[in-house]
């Protein structure tokens, strides 16, 4: 996982092997746009839906997806405002990353 927060977007363009899309950074691409986790990614909706506040899954589909990916990392949330609830949504935002990272060459 530190590898994950630690590896920076790249100057140059990459081609993903898995959907042909071009991108520059491996984590907002694996995590919000290739289709080779897509299923990942709806399994994330889900269980978020399931276990957080509306508001905190309107924020996150609403925001840029660096913004986005940066919250599934641990940065900071205005809607997650109690220890309990940051905790819980990082469990699952770890998770997903996870399974990403299982699925992918995450870092080139």
């Amino acid at each position: 996982m530190a590898q994950v927060i630690a590896t920076p977007p790249t100057e140059e363009d990459l081609l993903c092997e898995y959907c042909g899309r071009i991108f520059k950074d491996w984590v907002v691409h694996y995590a919000c746009h290739c289709s080779h986790t897509h299923e990942e990614q709806e399994q994330f909706w889900d269980i978020n839906d399931n276990h957080s506040d509306i508001d905190l899954t309107v924020f996150l589909c609403n925001i840029e997806d660096d913004n986005y990916v940066d919250i599934l990392l641990g940065g900071p949330c205005h809607l997650l405002d109690n220890v309990q609830c940051h905790c819980e949504f990082l469990k699952i935002s770890f998770n997903h990353i996870t399974r990403i990272m299982d699925k992918t060459p995450f870092i080139a």
